[in-house]
């Protein structure tokens, strides 16, 4: 046996090696499998049994064997997890609506139809420009470079799959895993099909399928924070009288009549239904309804620069959008316009709380753009729009006295019969190392001299917007934003500014 292996090429060990290239070759381009560490530990002892056959000729006959039982395992191997691959099912959970700039939990679940455990990875495939919190099973986000070229094999793409989580699925049984993801911009994206890393069962093989079906969802503004902004106010419907009248919030519309009660305002009194039950009764009133509120959003080139980590766009979007869903709970009209040398979007005046949901659809993806925002002809068509004196609000950002000066003159076309609200954003915390530190060197002196002007010409342009037109002026920062601008719109309600 030794003369003919020894003397057919065919058959000798390095032919034997060959062979096992070959099938994992062919495992690799057929059934899209990889070897696992393990069979590089076996194809390793067979060079060692060659190398010592030069001494023992008996022991190139060992490796030949031994080659031709991992090419056999190897397909069997592959043939058995084929097999288990089909009763898998896979489940991706999303919402159809995700929050811009908030943690979103994507839940996956793996079902486990066969009669023998399953052991693998999930890497999904997330939208470009999502961030991904991986799971916590995951320890290192970043796998071998051989992976990342598999993948990238398997799937024809590069860089979507973000991690790879193990798990174990027992027999007819269930597994759930889940990660979140942060979406940095609005808008339609796509979750591609999953992948998932199977083991073989004798573990010699990892196979990688792509499972479940790939998913359309749509990035809205950060509904989250709208409905906790609604429940936070809404507490401020239920105060005692004696709490509203502390607060203003009796407001002017008559609302009928009641007994008197220790502590009413005297000057309330309605005499003739006094004396008519020949019992004190006061006049009672309430706060307006169908109050109108103009939210005015600039979708300029200014409002393309992004602050803790999104557009200050998007931060006036949420903003304004909490602004609404509060004034529709309080049964007031409100209508959205998207500018910038044009109307990109726009909202006519609605009233009904059950219209936030067709608000959201009509302007959740709207984009800004490089235009300049045209103030005077927008300002003028909304000043047409509005019949009977209307809270404006408008959401832009000053960064040179020019267009601070333009806006200024713009926003006379509305001061003079509305009610106004100038929301800005600051973000010159950027700023902050160009003033503060103790420049060293002429041109640095120059940059903190410059950086000092900025600030200086944005506050004066502020400063004439209260002055000159008798805006309120709301300079907040990004995060505080829709807090300080529903504040400034009860503010006003109470106080029956409107």
């Amino acid at each position: 046996m030794d003369s003919i292996f020894s003397s057919n090429t065919l058959l000798s060990p390095g032919a034997e090696i060959v062979y096992l290239l070959i099938t994992i070759l062919l495992l690799g381009f057929g059934a899209k499998a990889i070897p696992s560490r393990r069979v590089f530990f076996l194809m390793a002892l067979p060079l060692v049994l060659t190398t010592l056959s030069f001494s023992v000729p008996l022991l190139a006959t060992v490796a030949i064997l031994f080659n031709m039982a991992v090419c056999f395992a190897l397909l069997v191997d592959g043939f058995l997890v084929s097999d288990s691959t089909t009763q898998i099912e896979l489940r991706r959970s999303v919402g159809d609506k995700l929050s811009i700039g908030k943690p979103n939990t994507v839940v996956i679940s793996i079902v486990n139809n066969a009669n023998v455990p399953v052991l693998g990875a999930v890497s999904d495939a997330t939208p470009v420009g999502f961030e991904v919190i991986p799971p916590e099973s995951v320890l290192k986000q970043q796998r071998a470079w051989w992976w990342r070229l598999f993948y990238a094999w398997v799937d024809g793409k590069k860089d979507v799959l973000r991690f790879d989580a193990p798990f174990r699925v027992e027999p007819l049984s269930r597994f759930q895993m889940s990660y979140q993801v942060i979406p940095k911009d609005r808008g339609e994206y796509r979750f591609s099909r999953t992948h998932v890393k199977l083991k073989s069962r004798w573990g010699l093989l990892w196979f990688v399928r792509k499972l479940g079906r790939p998913e359309r969802v749509n990035v809205y503004p950060d509904i989250k924070r709208i409905g906790e902004l609604q429940i936070k106010f809404s507490r401020s419907l239920s105060v005692g009288e004696l709490r509203k009248r502390s607060l203003g919030m009796e407001g002017s519309q008559f609302d009928g009549l009641r007994y008197y009660i220790t502590g009413d305002d005297s000057r309330k009194l309605d005499w003739r239904a006094s004396a008519r039950v020949d019992t004190p009764v006061i006049r009672q009133f309430s706060q307006e309804v169908d109050q109108p509120i103009m939210v005015l959003i600039d979708g300029g080139r200014k409002m393309l620069s992004r602050v803790a980590g999104l557009q200050k766009f998007d931060w006036a979007l949420n903003a304004s959008l909490a602004l609404a869903n509060v004034a529709l709970a309080r049964k007031d009209m409100v209508g959205l316009t998207v500018f910038s040398n044009q109307v990109l979007a726009q909202v006519p005046m609605t009233s009904g709380k059950h219209k936030m949901p067709l608000i959201l659809e009509q302007i959740y993806d709207v984009k800004p753009n490089q235009a300049e925002p045209d103030y005077e002809r927008v300002f003028l068509s909304v000043s047409r729009q509005l019949r009977r004196r209307s809270l404006v609000v408008l959401f832009t950002d000053l960064i040179d006295p020019v267009a601070s000066r333009v806006l200024e003159r713009s926003l006379r076309a509305l001061g003079g019969r509305h009610l106004l609200v100038v929301v800005t954003m600051s973000d010159l915390g950027a700023l902050d190392g160009y003033i503060n530190p103790m420049p060293q060197m002429e041109w640095e002196v120059y940059r903190q001299a410059s950086a000092m002007d900025l600030v200086a010409q944005r506050d004066k342009g502020l400063k004439d917007l209260q002055r000159h037109l008798g805006a309120v002026v709301i300079d907040s920062s990004p995060e505080r934003l829709d807090e300080q601008v529903i504040h400034a719109y009860l503010s006003m309600k109470l106080k029956n500014k409107l």
